[in-house]
């Protein structure tokens, strides 16, 4: 009730819309209570329910896709990426079947949003790359230690989930 809608806008793009974020007395508690219950909760529950093998490839995938909302990427440069990353060939090279696998699972977990690319001249979506957008911008900062705040892809994340919020085709 009341209050300058700017600076409403910076606390939900920061934050994000998680029920329980506002009854925090401070930032600090805030964004505690997100770091927790990011990893308390869905983390735990991801891991646990759906078998995880391996959580640093799901943590890492977590972080790419939460420090390149917005972007393009397919499960293919997501693994070679992490492959790259971490110098893995062979048998202890990350497949893109297992990227897809965890990518899908962190949709289940209401994470993440896949956004399929139209084609316009061949009336149908493209196979990849896909833009994938998070759920909650205030679990994405969490994952990320709160930084990279580049406004336009936060913007970008908040717009798109206002339209599928209200039942837009995106």
């Amino acid at each position: 009730v009341g209050g300058d809608k700017g600076d409403a806008f910076d606390n939900y793009a920061f934050f994000g819309g998680m029920p329980l974020v506002l009854s925090r007395p401070n930032d600090t508690a805030r964004m505690n209570y997100l770091q927790a219950l990011f990893s308390e909760v869905y983390l735990k529950d991801i891991v646990e329910r759906k078998g995880i093998q391996r959580e640093d490839v799901l943590e890492a995938i977590l972080n790419l896709l939460c420090s390149s909302i917005g972007s393009l990427t397919n499960p293919n440069k997501v693994a070679n990426a992490l492959n790259s990353m971490w110098k893995h060939k062979g048998e202890n090279a990350v497949s893109p079947n297992t990227v897809k696998s965890y990518m899908g699972h962190l949709e289940d977990a209401f994470l993440f949003h896949e956004c399929r690319r139209w084609d316009v001249k061949g009336k149908d979506y493209f196979d990849y790359p896909n833009k994938y957008y998070c759920e909650d911008v205030g679990l994405r900062n969490a994952r990320i230690g709160f930084r990279q705040q580049e406004m336009t892809h936060i913007m970008e994340n908040i717009i798109y989930n206002e339209l599928i919020i209200r039942g837009c085709a995106v």
